[in-house]
Formats: structure tokens, C-alpha cells, sequence
């Protein structure tokens, strides 16, 4: 299972909110917790995964940026 998280976190941060999940499904799913690869720009060290113009929403772009 490849677990994303949302903008302003990170995998390790992600993997612990649903590590009740991991357990229960250990036997029959291995999981990776990946990290976004751009900084979220909030100064708090969370990622994210693309790049927008500040106040823009994700489904407000015409396209997306950085990824």
C-alpha cells in the first residue's frame, strides 16, 4: 500500500496516525509511507507534493506546478 500524506506533513508523521490501520493489515499488505518532495512553504518543515501560487487552491489551477 503506498500511503500519501496531505499538505503540510510528511510519511513518518502519517505512518503513526494510522499505524492502528498498519497493524491490522500487516499480514496482508506490506505499506510505504512517502514524503513529499517540495517544502510547504508554512516555515513548520511539512511537506507537500506540488507547488501552487499562495491562496490558489488545487482545484482552482489550470494546471499544476512542480511536480
Amino acid at each position: 500500500m503506498v500511503a500519501l500524506h496531505g499538505k503540510g506533513g510528511d510519511g513518518p508523521s502519517f505512518a503513526l496516525s494510522v499505524a492502528a490501520l498498519v497493524d491490522a493489515t500487516k499480514h496482508e499488505w506490506d505499506w510505504e509511507f512517502l514524503t513529499g518532495p517540495h517544502d510547504d512553504g508554512s516555515g513548520t518543515g511539512g511537506r507537500a507534493w506540488w507547488k501552487l501560487p499562495p491562496g490558489l487552491r488545487t482545484f482552482e489551477a489550470g494546471r499544476g506546478g512542480g511536480f
